[in-house]
């Protein structure tokens, strides 16, 4: 049963995606370009752990910037002992009470995703405060989030780690991403990236999620005053979505509510997500010419889009086609759309040696084909009610649907032996 109703949250978070992954432009409003000269920020970047391939491909394809995830998690795996009299008031009166949870913790899993990078000339945007299951750390049975800790006592956490982490790489990091996707936080819960919650969810209260927002603007202002500030949306949901589920936090309207709480604006988002052709990479400045009309003050780059891979295209059919050079041809195009709209730049994720979108066992077979083209011509057409079938369909079949839509190794920018695929060389060229 747990397997099956993971998979049904995931048929769920399918259902949200397909509004958006269609791209159609009539989704999206047909604004013009901005005001405004990128004056904080200007992003040629790729999302990267720091190894020393990802490092090489970095400079060669004449990058400026990349993510370094310095998440609470990383350093602390395990919350094991609880202080329940902490507040975000009480400890920002005692400092020292960040210094004395520092002491306890191990930076180097961080120091190691940080120095190759710094030593490459790399300007750094680091992330703290993200509250997801690979960001916070375990504890009890499931994650330090709001729902194990309560509102106040997850705030003063966050807090306290995010300053701490601020204090020590303040010397090499002015950029702060603060949270991640947090407009859509709830939406990730549905998809397994956030603790699931059916009844009395915290990610789907957008006053909370706002003060989550304050509070780690407020750890790293406190800590380094002239830091960066950003905060990455989601855009992978349309409107009417949003509307239909009354549920808060479409893109725009959330960069309109929490324009006064960040400095520059970032955003991520998939057009290509399920199926491989046509290349959906202009989608990418359509949602950046709407961004800067809605916060025409705001500097807005792109954190994260990609193209994925698969892992053997001689195998795969036309609907998984996800090859080097359609990759290459996306990241192009996404930079060119961007620079059209007056955006202030792009991070691609990502920078990882990885093998690809997985070729079932015993390979592909018909059925497979038809299932993959049906999921992706139903999300294109936003039919919901032929996407539901086609999922309810596939539940009794759930480790070979898993296979199907498997994207966790199916990113990365550089071969399994760290050698780089051909969008790296139009990069290189592209940020001469």
């Amino acid at each position: 049963f747990g397997e099956t109703f993971a998979v049904m949250r995931s048929a769920v978070l399918v259902l949200f995606l397909a509004y958006n992954v269609a791209a159609v432009p009539a989704l999206w409003p047909e604004t013009a370009s901005a005001s405004g000269n990128c004056s904080m920020i200007f992003v040629k970047g790729l999302d990267a752990d720091g190894t020393p391939d990802e490092v090489k491909a970095l400079v060669h394809a004449n990058a400026t910037h990349s993510r370094a995830y310095l998440l609470w998690r990383y350093v602390e795996p395990e919350l094991k002992t609880v202080n329940h009299s902490l507040t975000v008031d009480i400890i920002r009166a005692d400092p020292s009470i960040i210094d004395a949870w520092a002491a306890t913790v191990s930076w180097a899993e961080l120091e190691s995703r940080v120095v190759g990078l710094v030593q490459a000339g790399i300007t750094i945007i680091g992330e703290v405060g993200e509250g997801t299951v690979t960001g916070l750390p375990k504890y009890q049975n499931g994650t330090a989030d709001p729902h194990a800790l309560g509102d106040d006592l997850y705030l003063a956490y966050l807090y306290m780690t995010a300053r701490g982490t601020v204090r020590h790489f303040k010397d090499r990091v002015h950029i702060w991403q603060i949270e991640n996707e947090l407009n859509e936080a709830y939406l990730a819960s549905l998809g397994g990236q956030r603790q699931f919650h059916l009844f009395g969810s915290r990610w789907t209260d957008f006053d909370f999620l706002t003060t989550i927002l304050k509070t780690l603007g407020q750890a790293v202002k406190d800590e380094q005053p002239n830091a960066i500030l950003t905060q990455n949306l989601h855009t992978d949901m349309s409107k009417k979505v949003h509307d239909e589920a009354h549920l808060p936090g479409f893109y725009l309207d959330a960069a309109k509510a929490w324009e006064d709480l960040v400095d520059v604006y970032s955003f991520d988002g998939y057009p290509n997500y399920f199926g491989a052709w046509p290349l959906y990479g202009n989608v990418i400045g359509e949602r950046m010419a709407a961004l800067r009309a809605v916060v025409p003050s705001k500097d807005v780059f792109v954190m994260e889009t990609g193209y994925p891979q698969v892992a053997d295209p001689s195998v795969a059919p036309e609907v998984a086609q996800y090859t080097e050079e359609r990759q290459a041809a996306y990241v192009e195009q996404v930079w060119n759309s961007t620079m059209a709209a007056g955006g202030c730049g792009v991070m691609y994720f990502k920078l990882a040696a990885e093998s690809g979108l997985p070729t079932p066992p015993g390979g592909y077979q018909e059925d497979d084909a038809k299932a993959i083209q049906l999921l992706a011509d139903e999300i294109r057409s936003q039919n919901l009610l032929k996407m539901a079938e086609f999922i309810a369909l596939h539940l009794k079949e759930t480790p070979r649907f898993k296979y199907l839509v498997d994207y966790s190794q199916a990113w990365g920018m550089l071969h399994p032996d760290g050698t780089h695929r051909k969008a790296v060389d139009t990069l290189h060229t592209l940020w001469a």
